[in-house]
């Protein structure tokens, strides 16, 4: 076991520090880092999936069926919001789409 620190700078150039505690010594200090932050943006992405799609579980389970789920899901919600956008002027809203 080791423990990985990251002093990297923001967007408002202050530091951080954070810890990882790992266990793969074949990777150097920030590849480990890199792979934390990838991580974090794949968590923020799916919940704003969940957010705005109201999807609270994945049905497929093999990687080709949740592509499709995922990307057919992306095309809706971009469909709904040309629509919005077009129509009422606003942001996307289920509600507005279903009167």
């Amino acid at each position: 076991m080791r423990k990985i620190c990251n002093n990297k700078g923001n967007y408002f150039h202050t530091f951080m520090c954070w810890a990882l505690c790992t266990d793969r010594h074949d990777l150097t200090a920030e590849q480990i880092a890199t792979i934390y932050k990838l991580r974090w943006t794949i968590e923020n992405f799916f919940k704003w999936w969940k957010e705005h799609q109201k999807v609270y579980h994945l049905i497929a389970r093999s990687e080709y069926g949740l592509m499709v789920q995922i990307l057919g899901g992306l095309i809706i919600y971009l469909l709904m919001a040309i629509y919005c956008r077009e129509q009422f002027n606003e942001k996307v809203s289920i509600k507005r789409v279903r009167e």
